[in-house]
């Protein structure tokens, strides 16, 4: 297979290393181009794999080229995750930080078009964002002091100056019986910069 060009959509942490997704040019029935999720034959992605030749960890938004060398369908090491690109009609932010534990979360409620909603999704709390630029977005906005930042969906627009916003959705693994639904890519026209300490 050549290499081929990918739009990154998705760019989250694992407890090991990185996780990977986007679209590449070709077709596909159901989501007009097909999704890749980029994994290594052994072992978890880890940022070296996803640094460009200036040493700047890949971003959402990026495009890249790939060497994919043969696709993977699901199996016992690596099952099926769903995943789709949306735009919510409701978006809220949560970010918090214990300054004495250190435990910090980002999390992100929505709610979109339609029936398809998911109760975790359109709850106060939201579900996890794992995107990497997001949750550094939510760091630089809590600083050194923590404490919880709740933004609703105008306050947010206006924080980040955004025309729209565009949610990388997927499944987590297994957990307690169930798949819960988690926000792997936070996509926003204009693009934000997240500004470093």
């Amino acid at each position: 297979m050549p290499p081929q060009e990918v739009l990154i959509l998705a760019m989250t942490q694992m407890l090991s290393g990185i996780c990977t997704a986007g679209f590449t040019r070709e077709p596909d029935p159901v989501t007009g181009l097909r999704w890749v999720r980029p994994v290594r034959e052994f072992g978890t992605l880890l940022p070296g794999d996803m640094t460009d030749a200036d040493g700047r960890l890949v971003q959402c938004g990026d495009v890249v080229e790939l060497n994919l060398l043969a696709p993977r369908p699901g199996g016992r090491t690596h099952p099926p995750h769903l995943l789709c690109l949306v735009q919510a009609e409701q978006v809220w932010a949560r970010f918090s930080l214990d300054s004495y534990s250190g435990k910090y979360e980002a999390r992100m409620g929505f709610v979109l078009p339609g029936d398809a909603n998911h109760p975790r999704a359109t709850s106060q709390r939201g579900v996890s964002v794992t995107d990497l630029k997001w949750r550094a977005l939510g760091r630089a906005w809590l600083g050194d002091k923590g404490g919880l930042l709740t933004l609703d969906h105008d306050a947010l627009c206006e924080r980040l100056n955004a025309e729209a916003l565009y949610l990388a959705v997927g499944l987590s693994r297994n957990w307690q019986g169930e798949y819960w639904p988690l926000v792997v890519g936070v996509h926003v026209v204009p693009d934000y910069e997240v500004n470093d300490r």
